[in-house]
This record gives structure tokens, C-alpha cells and sequence, in this order.
């Protein structure tokens, strides 16, 4: 129930052009929510019951570089920023987590994001 109501929150957030490649139920600050990984930026977002919705937006322009981890049971992906910061995102799905490190480190690096566009989600597909 809460990570289609994350999803659905997420899906709010998307421009019209936007298109999701990739989520994964993680967490970040302590907080558990959805992050997802479109063509522009990575958004993670945490929607409570009774409380407004949470939402953490990171262009790839502003991210140096990406590390996966994985311990027991749990992956942990750590964006470091250009500006020095480090956002740390765990997961105990490991393989979507390294799905996700996967395309934001493509992403990155600039290569062809066009390829990605077969397999994702648009924002009025979210919706239905």
C-alpha cells in the first residue's frame, strides 16, 4: 500500500516529458519512500499519511560520482556531489538498487539516454 502511494506521489512530480526508467523502494535520510530515476534527474519522494509529502530532487549535472555497495541483505548507493555532499540511499531490493546505479551512472557520463526510452514509464501511464 505505501510504495504504490509513494509511486503515485512521484509520479506528480514528473514533467510532461519526463519519463521514469527505473524505481526502487529505499530509503533516504530515514526516510522510506520511492526513488525514481528519470532521463533529467533522480527524485525520491515519501509520502505519510497524514503529513505533506516529502520530495528530494538531484540533477545529474550537479553529481561527480556514484557508488554501489552491498552488504547483508541491503545495497547502499552513495551520490557524491559535486559540491561535496553525499546523499546515501539503502535498499534491500539489491537488484533494482543496482539497476539504479547503473543508469544514473550512464547518465553521468552522458551516454545515449535515448536507448533507455523502450522500457519506462510516462507520467499518464503512472497515473492509470
Amino acid at each position: 500500500m505505501g510504495q504504490r502511494r509513494d509511486l503515485k506521489e512521484l509520479s506528480m512530480y514528473l514533467e510532461e516529458d519526463e519519463r521514469i526508467f527505473l524505481y526502487v523502494q529505499s530509503k533516504l535520510d530515514e526516510r522510506n519512500g520511492i526513488l525514481g530515476v528519470t532521463q533529467n534527474r533522480i527524485l525520491f519522494t515519501h509520502k505519510p499519511l497524514m503529513k505533506p509529502a516529502y520530495l528530494d530532487t538531484t540533477s545529474y549535472d550537479s553529481i561527480d560520482y556514484i557508488l554501489y555497495t552491498e552488504g547483508t541483505g541491503e545495497g547502499e548507493l552513495s551520490i557524491h556531489m559535486n559540491n561535496g555532499d553525499i546523499k546515501y540511499v539503502t535498499s534491500h531490493r539489491l537488484i533494482h538498487l543496482k539497476g539504479v546505479s547503473d543508469i544514473v551512472r550512464m547518465f553521468v557520463n552522458n551516454h545515449q539516454r535515448d536507448l533507455l526510452f523502450r522500457n519506462t514509464f510516462n507520467r499518464k501511464q503512472l497515473l492509470e
